[in-house]
């Protein structure tokens, strides 16, 4: 029942962010399934809407500061958006944001208009490597300084010639912008939109609070070259087309593409649908006149501002501030705070594993402590657990008396996971401190066996009436450890058809989706512990996408932390590949794969981002497991084992938070935290007592940290992943 290390027996449910390669998985640059056609318009994201205008002022380059301002007032107008100001414009060829800092105060209109307040918005453009422009960093300053709901709009660049440096070394001659591929184009922009991200993220973390946004105008501009190879783009032919000259000034067509990106984080709100603007309309070339090539560009703009983290628009994060005049109700919108139950997609969230497993004494089951002691005993000495429940919250109706004593020789009392009251207190408390649902762990070995299963409805019942009567999300996660190879599919297929069936797990108003589609999570595949080969997993996997009746899935696969290599725990057998390409989501299990902040880190670097990138690279989604510390001492002295007491300490939740942080810097769009009520490894994050029974028996405590603490942590970890907390190195204080 153990997966630590190479064992299994816990649960993971995840999704992968969609990456494009390591430096795109680390920045949030990405690909994700494209709609049939471009004529459909794309979700709306879950940010507020600004309606009231905004006075904007343009700093920059040709690039940007040529032609921005003009049709960012058309597309206002157009938008039915009164009272845009444009306050003013600072134009220097090929400069950085120092060259226009540096201009003298007498004559500087920028700083005069930010030091006045007079500035809703700056956009900002400066030629490429931030890091080596101050510029950037001095106005976002003075910008918040004298306006506290002040933004900065720092847009991103395709490259010049293609090439990631400035000033361009070499012969405009060589340059040929119809040799680059779609693997290319992305190679070469990978480092720098990495670099932009880095910067912005660092800077943000530097003024305390979200100033600064990135308009991934660059990754826009990359996507339209994609469908223009691909035959894709009404009207053109040539990537050529798109640029004035060989440097890569714009045509009319990335004009409007970069304004349809500032525009959309100025107000918040889609370009879709907008009437073409005059850049497009009042075109010479009536290439540009094309109303299809105008909602491709509105498209790509929405799609890429929803997928990256830090356009403040993504639909799994927000990372603004409360715009001026918006009331400043928070730092951030609504959406941020907590994405909502009901949505069909995981992205933005923060989910954990249910075990559901600790049984006292039950005649009907023929229970005897189950998951509690050992050889039908619980009292010291006879202990599986290794942290103590805290019970100080629970009704007399819900308290089990054990054979442990309170240091005051009172009775020492325990939850029972089949009490649906008590699963609602659970379920309570993850609504309180905002996590927004829990996957139910399913084992299949009972649940194939008719004297068995009543026990693990029982607790189905029982999370389903609580995710129903306080809204939060759950799903379920089959555990295929100790299930032999010929009863995989039987066994779970046919569980599932009494679950999606008769049982209608599907029609629950707060079942897990993504993809729009409900969730179902196999946990246990390729791992190198004398489980079944991968392979004989793979017909589970096609059934429950494509079974008429029963398919129509999204389904996430619990893996291996080394998956993609094949070393360590994970087996070597390219029928894992196999197995993982046919699913949508995978899941690798991290609990004992590292055991410090450093680790964490190191490995979110090593393995976390290539394993998003490669995902991405293959259509999939990608959430990783985090967990909060282990010790499982008591557990495996009931197997007659040896195993180190606190083997990996919390570290008050810094060892948690590093997690997350790091994981979220490696491409995460949604995390697993593991687990929330798991008090057999220690990794359990619900409340636990300070003050465990007295004796022998040793419990892992919170040092004193309230009996909450990894309740608001987790909390305010969904915060951190959708923008709403910076996501800072050290844990946030409560």
């Amino acid at each position: 029942m153990i997966r630590y290390l190479c064992f299994s027996w816990r649960r993971l449910a995840v999704v992968l962010l969609p990456a494009l390669a390591l430096f795109s998985s680390l920045t949030g640059f990405c690909r994700a399934e494209e709609p049939a056609a471009s004529t459909s318009p794309l979700p709306p994201a879950q940010v507020i809407p600004i309606t009231h205008g905004q006075r904007v002022f343009t700093v920059g380059n040709s690039f940007h500061a040529w032609f921005i301002a003009p049709i960012l007032q058309d597309l206002a107008e157009k938008a039915g958006i009164k009272n845009h100001i444009i306050v003013g414009v600072s134009k220097i060829g090929g400069s950085k944001a120092i060259q226009h800092w540096d201009i003298p105060d007498d004559k500087n209109e920028a700083k005069a208009a930010l030091r006045a307040g007079k500035v809703d918005v700056l956009t900002l453009a400066s030629m490429l490597h931030p890091d080596e422009d101050e510029g950037i960093a001095k106005f976002a300053e003075l910008a918040s300084a004298h306006n506290p709901g002040a933004r900065v709009i720092l847009q991103e660049f395709w490259l010049p010639w293609d090439r990631f440096e400035w000033p361009l070394q070499g012969n405009e001659a060589d340059v040929d912008p119809e040799a680059a591929t779609v693997p290319m184009l992305e190679a070469l922009h990978a480092p720098y939109f990495a670099a932009m991200d880095a910067y912005v993220r660092a800077l943000n973390e530097k003024l305390g609070r979200p100033v600064v946004y990135i308009a991934p105008v660059g990754q826009c501009v990359v996507e339209l070259r994609e469908k223009l190879i691909a035959g894709q783009a009404p009207g053109l032919s040539k990537q050529a087309e798109l640029f004035t000259d060989k440097l890569g000034h714009p045509q009319a067509a990335i004009e409007a593409l970069s304004a349809y990106c500032n525009f959309a984080i100025i107000y918040r709100r889609s370009p879709v649908g907008l009437p073409m603007p005059e850049v497009l309309a009042k075109a010479g070339d009536p290439k540009w006149r094309n109303p299809e090539l105008n909602r491709l560009l509105q498209e790509i703009a929405w799609r890429q501002l929803t997928k990256h983290p830090l356009t403040g628009l993504s639909t799994s994060t927000s990372a603004g501030p409360s715009p001026a005049g918006e009331g400043n109700k928070s730092k951030v919108s609504a959406a941020a705070e907590t994405p909502g139950t009901g949505s069909k997609t995981m992205e933005g969230k923060v989910y954990t594993g249910y075990q559901g497993w600790f049984t006292p004494l039950r005649k009907e089951d023929n229970a005897r402590w189950v998951h509690y002691g050992s050889r039908g005993k619980f009292e010291p000495g006879f202990s599986s657990v290794e942290m103590w429940p805290d019970t100080s919250d629970l009704d007399a109706d819900e308290k089990v008396e054990t054979g442990f004593r309170n240091a005051d020789g009172g009775v020492a009392h325990v939850f029972d996971s089949q009490n649906p009251k008590t699963v609602s207190r659970h379920f309570d408390w993850m609504r309180q401190y905002g996590i927004d649902g829990a996957f139910l762990q399913r084992f299949v070995e009972p649940a194939a066996n008719a004297t068995l299963r009543p026990h693990l409805d029982r607790v189905l019942a029982g999370v389903r009436g609580a995710s129903k009567t306080h809204g939060v999300e759950w799903g379920l996660m089959y555990d295929l450890s100790g299930v032999r190879a010929q009863d995989i599919f039987p066994n779970v297929s046919g569980d599932w058809k009494r679950m999606a069936g008769e049982g209608g797990i599907r029609s629950d108003p707060h079942y897990i989706h993504h993809r729009g589609k409900p969730v179902v999570v196999l946990w246990g595949i390729g791992f190198s512990d004398n489980r079944p080969a991968p392979g004989a997993c793979l017909s589970l996997v096609q059934f429950l996408k494509n079974d008429p009746v029963y398919g129509g899935n999204t389904v996430i696969l619990g893996v291996p932390f080394y998956w993609r290599t094949g070393k360590n725990d994970a087996v070597s057998d390219s029928d894992l590949e196999k197995v993982i390409l046919a699913a949508d989501v995978i899941a690798p299990w991290p609990v004992g794969r590292y055991a410090d902040p450093d680790g964490a880190v190191n490995l979110a670097k090593h393995e976390r981002a290539p394993d998003a990138a490669w995902a991405s690279k293959h259509g999939l989604d990608y959430l990783p497991g985090i967990f909060p510390g282990f010790s499982w001492s008591n557990l495996m002295q009931t197997r007659r084992q040896k195993g180190r007491f606190n083997q990996i300490p919390r570290l008050g939740g810094q060892f948690l938070w590093t997690q997350a942080v790091s994981s979220k810097r490696a491409g995460a769009k949604m995390l697993y935290v593991a687990m929330f009520d798991e008090i057999d490894e220690g990794t359990a994050i619900f409340k636990v007592s300070n003050t465990p029974p007295a004796g022998e028996t040793p419990f892992v405590t919170y040092d004193g940290l309230p009996a909450d603490h990894y309740l608001w942590l987790t909390g305010e970890i969904g915060k951190m992943l959708r923008g709403a907390v910076l996501e800072n190195d050290e844990m946030p204080k409560r």
